[in-house]
């Protein structure tokens, strides 16, 4: 009877042992994109391939995860994106899926919000990035950190000027006055949310909570981010 036990134990621990190895991650051939510098309230874009190693097919929810300054503070770990596969089709070993970074303009894609709450500061800061697999109670991960630099809040007064842009906010209304065309106006909240937007170079408040928020206008193309306060 005591010999049975050890037996069915050890067929236990051994299935454990080997659902350990069924779930494995790590980027791709090339180290995730990130840029080596940024400044408060903007968004720090991240791009790179995430493969599955392991000897399962993933069919649970992937998501990138980030850490800024781990072990510096209040640490918070955020995800940043996700792919799920509602059509069933899975993640195959050996196969790779790819995380992108946001275009111009836009937050559809891997990114995080340079904010203090987010544990982020002046100067050199270094973040963490890793995926991890939804429902999986065992799995192995790689992890990215990279060294990046948070310019001060003051800088967005430079870029104003070099921009040719003034902005005036209003009881009613947020105004861009600019010798460029303007083409598109979008405005988030800290928490990185699209809160409105505009196809010409005003937007109308709506009854926003008081806060600073980050306007980003695009002229021709090209994106340049402000640091705006409503009360």
């Amino acid at each position: 009877m005591i010999k049975r036990i050890l037996i069915i134990l050890l067929m236990s621990i051994c299935s454990q042992s080997f659902s350990q190895e069924n779930y494995a991650m790590t980027f791709g051939y090339y180290d995730p994109v990130i840029a080596d510098t940024t400044e408060y309230y903007d968004h720090l874009s991240v791009s790179c391939y995430v493969v599955n190693t392991g000897t399962d097919t993933i069919f649970s929810q992937i998501r990138a995860m980030i850490s800024s300054n781990p072990g510096a503070g209040e640490e918070s770990v955020r995800e940043i994106f996700s792919v799920s596969f509602e059509d069933g089709s899975g993640l195959n070993p050996g196969d790779s899926i790819y995380f992108p970074a946001p275009e111009p303009g836009s937050i559809n894609g891997a990114y995080d919000i340079i904010l203090p709450s987010n544990n982020y500061y002046d100067g050199d800061n270094i973040i963490v990035v890793w995926p991890v697999i939804d429902g999986a109670i065992s799995f192995t991960t790689e992890q990215f950190s990279k060294d990046i630099f948070v310019n001060e809040s003051t800088s967005s007064v430079a870029e104003k000027s070099i921009s040719d842009i003034k902005i005036l906010v209003s009881s009613s209304l947020i105004e861009i006055s600019s010798s460029t065309i303007v083409d598109k106006v979008q405005l988030f909240n800290v928490e990185g949310k699209l809160v409105a937007e505009s196809q010409s170079n005003k937007i109308l408040k709506n009854n926003l909570k008081s806060g600073i928020y980050l306007l980003k206008v695009i002229q021709k193309g090209k994106l340049v981010s402000h640091t705006v306060f409503i009360d």
